[in-house]
């Protein structure tokens, strides 16, 4: 026996609708294809499925079985590909981001981009930590200062650093 799951979403479709001509309707088919799927399924499982009267068809007690499993199988394959859907738009692994206090402190994100919906993963390193991870591999992203070594590594400036002095204001630097 071998069913697809076209034929058995039409035979449902004529099961509900209790005719072929419904069904070709709600199939947007012809009621020749779906007489011809029918008849199809019935040669192929060498059992009849369909009573066909001059009302409409009613399903055997094959056919009823045959539905009931449809169904089953039918909402299973819905079911398979959501978790598809799902599982193509979110990554296993996160992209990890490393960057040091001063970084953190910062709104940089947006400098970053999007990384396909990924999950990111933020931690504190120091900068020289930081660059030795991104050699190793241990790191995706890396926040550093301009003073530490970072050479064969791609970089890109997010921008001045500036510190400032703070001190009371009787202090004698103020």
């Amino acid at each position: 026996m071998h069913f697809g799951w076209t034929d058995l979403q039409i035979f449902l479709h004529v099961c509900e609708a209790g005719s072929m001509t419904g069904a070709a309707q709600r199939c947007h088919l012809t009621l020749a294809a779906v007489s011809a799927r029918i008849r199809g399924l019935e040669e192929s499982s060498g059992i009849v499925l369909l009573t066909r009267g001059a009302r409409g068809v009613a399903p055997t007690a094959a056919g009823v079985v045959l539905a009931s499993h449809a169904r089953l199988v039918l909402e299973q394959v819905q079911r398979m590909e959501r978790d598809l859907v799902h599982a193509r738009e979110v990554p296993q692994q996160p992209v990890v981001i490393l960057a040091n206090s001063a970084a953190l402190a910062r709104p940089w994100a947006s400098a970053l981009g999007e990384f396909d919906h990924a999950p990111i993963l933020v931690r504190e390193s120091p900068s020289e930590v930081t660059v030795q991870s991104l050699r190793s591999g241990a790191a995706d992203v890396g926040i550093v200062s301009d003073a530490v070594d970072a050479r064969g590594l791609a970089s890109l400036d997010l921008g001045p650093d500036p510190l400032v002095l703070v001190v009371p204001q009787a202090h004698a630097w103020a």
